[in-house]
């Protein structure tokens, strides 16, 4: 099924919707009707396909009918990251030059000072309307057109822009489909934003193919971790997609949350981030509720690994089975491994390949052959199942040559009663190798030096003394992306600078 077809087929089923606390639910016949006043309005302001939309807004009904106008008229929908500031929004605009914006109320004129002379349609909550929605025939793109630009999160160094086509996007919504097992009588609320792979695919594309009602709770709406749980228990929700952020600090709150008020789940899905599994088995264990464990990255348009529902197993620390792609793990040689061997995992895919925008060197260097290179060093057992060991030139290189993998560290400290979140990074020393840094959040401790020793024993005790962290840094917040996922180059820009 292409791109532009999904939503005629998701009106014959008839059964999605989007809720929001604030609006309260739209049906599809409701958001078909905005839809063919933005492709009208984009007429009317002389957009033409290929041109470029860009979209400031949070999850919610306005995300998804800019979205999905966009994708009928074959224009390039460019959602951004609400959070940013007026720098890095102006330098993005510089890169991706758009022809249109579209922005939630409230925003609009600080884009007119930002992209001058660029048209600004503001898109609101929708009026009710009754009857069967009809959508006006797609203009006719190719699988290979470019359906949408989404940055990657910047966690080891600059954002690069990534070049989605229809193809790709309909592919990976089609993976989630065969995957997550959703069905037309559940509820989901989906936490990340439209400008994430996750956010766009799972929320806009694949939850309308699937016909389940979706709850949108945007971060303005979540100024808590109780608040997400409220909603949980207010709409029946029966799917949960969340950074492991969000589980860890569901765990947090211990008895402050009953199992009752969790008690619609039927499964928590988590990426963007390290999931650790001692968080997983904490959160089953008061709950019952699996937590499924995916991968995918942006230039893959998505999910490539995932566990599974049905066989389940609190004790299982891997990413799961491929879904939807071929994967093999190639060692530094270039050598494909067989189970056992700790290699770059590369993911081949039927659909067109992703790119980077007007970065030709970048996008090759993407590539062996038609092989995805993702930069993640796995393992793959006899299952056929694959566990993250680290990422390429992410290991922290010690004095004695040995490659420590930042994530293990972090997992560890994370079991002590006084750590909150915890991160690693390596320091440049005077005999050629790397110090290990440990950079703390606790919920308002000290780092008394018995804690620090207590850390340091836990750290040996479970990884050995190569691991162990040589300094303790206590902060209040750790540099992350809108997904969760750990900054790691501004991490090791701080843990420099002290």
């Amino acid at each position: 099924m292409s791109l532009a077809h999904i939503l005629s087929y998701a009106s014959r089923v008839g059964t999605f919707s989007i809720s929001t606390l604030s609006a309260g639910s739209s049906n599809l016949c409701d958001l078909v009707s905005q839809i063919s006043e933005i492709r009208a309005q984009f007429r009317s302001n002389g957009r033409k396909p290929a041109d470029v939309v860009l979209f400031h807004g949070q999850q919610g009904p306005a995300a998804f009918v800019t979205f999905w106008a966009c994708v009928l008229e074959g224009l390039v929908f460019a959602p951004v990251d609400t959070t940013w500031p007026d720098f890095r929004l102006r330098q993005l605009c510089e890169r991706i030059k758009p022809d249109q914006i579209v922005a939630e109320p409230l925003s609009d004129q600080r884009w007119e000072g930002l992209r001058p002379g660029c048209p600004v349609e503001v898109v609101g909550p929708g009026r009710q309307r009754q009857g069967h929605p009809r959508i006006a025939e797609p203009v006719s793109v190719p699988p290979t057109a470019p359906a949408a630009y989404l940055c990657t999160s910047g966690s080891t160094g600059t954002p690069k822009i990534v070049v989605l086509s229809h193809g790709a996007l309909a592919g990976s919504a089609q993976r989630v489909v065969d995957a997550f097992g959703w069905r037309s009588d559940e509820t989901l609320l989906n936490l990340p934003e439209p400008h994430t792979i996750s956010g766009l695919r799972n929320a806009l594309i694949a939850a309308p193919l699937l016909g389940v009602r979706s709850v949108a709770l945007p971060p303005r709406d979540r100024r808590t971790v109780l608040h997400i749980v409220d909603v949980v228990h207010e709409k029946a929700v029966t799917r949960l997609v969340a950074a492991p952020l969000v589980l860890r600090q569901i765990n947090l709150m211990g008895r402050r949350i009953s199992p009752t008020q969790l008690a619609s789940l039927r499964a928590v899905y988590c990426t963007g981030a390290d999931l650790h599994m001692a968080e997983t088995q904490v959160f089953h264990a008061a709950t019952g509720v699996p937590v499924i464990n995916y991968y995918g990255l942006t230039e893959s348009a998505g999910i490539c690994l995932s566990q599974v529902v049905e066989n389940w197993d609190p004790l299982d620390g891997s990413l799961g089975w491929t879904v939807g792609v071929e994967a093999r793990l190639v060692d530094e040689a270039g050598n494909v491994l067989g189970s056992g061997g700790a290699g770059e995992l590369q993911v081949r895919m039927v659909e067109p390949a992703p790119h980077y925008l007007d970065d030709p060197v970048a996008t090759a260097s993407l590539y062996a052959g038609d092989w995805l290179r993702t930069g993640d060093i796995m393992r793959r057992d006899s299952q056929g199942r694959h566990f993250l060991l680290g990422r390429t030139g992410l290991f922290i290189n010690s004095v004695t040559t040995e490659r420590i993998s930042p994530q293990q560290i972090e997992a560890v400290l994370e079991r002590h009663p006084i750590v909150c979140e915890a991160a690693v990074a390596g320091v440049a020393d005077l005999h050629g190798g790397e110090r290990i840094v440990a950079i703390l959040v606790t919920g308002g401790e000290e780092l008394s030096l018995d804690t620090k020793r207590e850390l340091a024993a836990l750290v040996s005790s479970r990884l050995g003394p190569t691991h162990v962290p040589t300094r303790f840094e206590l902060t209040t917040a750790l540099p992350r992306a809108a997904t969760g996922k750990l900054l790691r180059r501004e991490l090791v820009e701080l843990v420099s600078n002290d």
